[in-house]
């Protein structure tokens, strides 16, 4: 889900590229599987592939799939739901912005950051302030699942990551990530 639109994206591959990330990834859109994205990292405009074939009818000529035309629709529908979004400020970095419209790279950009801060989250507990990134270790355990491993008891584990939140929170921390701590089963009152 990005922004309220049923968009996410499975198979994801990224490495660096040129001039920035090479992406490959396959677009599911209301929970089906309808384009391939490509990104091949140097500069430039990805590639946006309607998953589908062009089958040879008897007569020798060529036609789209019923899957491709499918997909095509729901590619065009999709492209129409970034529309609808809030325009997105770039900022130039040279004093100046501009504004473009939200798109599929924004959304793939998107799940690729979440992507990675679930992997920080994974570590500590990961906080922000005054727009700055932190993680924080938990008493000496190089990840939350040695922290399980270390307590032997999960409701344990889960008192003392709450009393760390607790802690941060009263510092002026603000906590990244809260539905993975959430998943772990700390209560979502904590976080308010």
């Amino acid at each position: 889900m990005y922004k309220g639109i049923p968009v996410t994206f499975s198979k994801m591959q990224t490495m660096e590229g040129h001039e920035g990330t090479v992406i490959r990834c396959v677009v599911k859109y209301q929970g089906k599987q309808i384009a391939n994205y490509y990104d091949d990292g140097n500069g430039g405009m990805p590639d946006v592939n309607p998953i589908g074939s062009i089958d040879r009818k008897p007569n020798g000529d060529y036609e789209p799939s019923t899957k491709l035309k499918q997909n095509r629709q729901l590619l065009l529908k999709l492209e129409e739901e970034f529309k609808k979004l809030p325009k997105v400020k770039i900022d130039t970095g040279t004093g100046s912005t501009f504004e473009v419209n939200d798109n599929l790279d924004f959304a793939v950009s998107h799940f690729i950051e979440q992507k990675e801060m679930l992997k920080l989250a994974k570590k500590g507990l990961l906080i922000e302030k005054d727009g700055k990134m932190y993680i924080s270790t938990l008493y000496g355990a190089s990840s939350i699942a040695n922290l399980f491993k270390k307590t032997g008891n999960p409701p344990s584990a889960i008192k003392l990551i709450v009393a760390a939140i607790q802690k941060q929170q009263l510092q002026g921390y603000k906590i990244l990530m809260q539905d993975y701590y959430i998943s772990l089963g700390i209560d979502p009152k904590v976080f308010k």
